[in-house]
């Protein structure tokens, strides 16, 4: 696997596993960003689909986005804290692929809601944050893990009840991609936490 000659160390089980199922929580959340949603321009390039016009999209859609907005920017703030606090580096490594991964879902769902006339400022809660921030340094990662499974199971149950009633093509296209990598998303964070 290395580049240099020789054998390849022998790591327990366990951390092999955890490593990959890290690998794979983050190469699910950069795979679910196309190049444009990662840059950090304010909005959105239009690329391939074009943003919904007024009239293809209903009071769902805005609901659907705005919640998914919340709870990107609560997964970022959560994120934030595990770059700082995480004992573990593969722990600081998910976190950091978190933060750059919904980056661009954030600045869609802002364009989307910029474009729709809904609301796009709500503060994340800051109660996980500050219940995060007071775990003992011993108990962090594992605390940390369960936060992000805890807003990853929210996010997909919030998608499932918005993504039946949504009109916009962009709702539903944004919906199919939270729910596929999420889900995966999810299984990884899973494993993790066996370690």
């Amino acid at each position: 696997m290395g580049i240099l000659a020789g054998p390849e160390p022998v790591m327990p089980r366990s951390v092999t596993a955890r490593g990959s199922a890290i690998a794979a929580a983050v190469v699910v959340l950069v795979a679910g960003c196309s190049a444009d949603d990662r840059r950090a321009a304010p909005v959105p390039k239009v690329t391939g689909t074009p943003m919904a016009s007024p009239a293809a999209y209903n009071a769902e859609d805005v609901r659907l986005a705005t919640v998914l907005l919340t709870r990107r920017r609560e997964a970022v703030a959560l994120a934030d804290i595990g770059v700082q606090r995480a004992r573990d580096a593969q722990v600081r490594q998910l976190a950091e692929g978190l933060r750059q991964g919904y980056a661009g879902e954030i600045r869609k769902l802002e364009g989307l809601l910029t474009t729709w006339g809904g609301p796009s400022e709500r503060p994340p809660a800051p109660a996980e944050q500050d219940r995060l921030r007071s775990v003992p340094a011993e108990a962090f990662d594992a605390a940390f893990l369960q936060a992000l499974i805890t807003n990853t199971r929210q996010t997909l149950g919030d998608v499932g009840r918005h993504r039946e009633v949504t009109a916009s093509g962009e709702s539903q296209q944004l919906s199919a991609g939270v729910t596929s990598a999420g889900t995966a998303l999810l299984v990884s964070l899973e494993e993790m936490r066996k370690g």
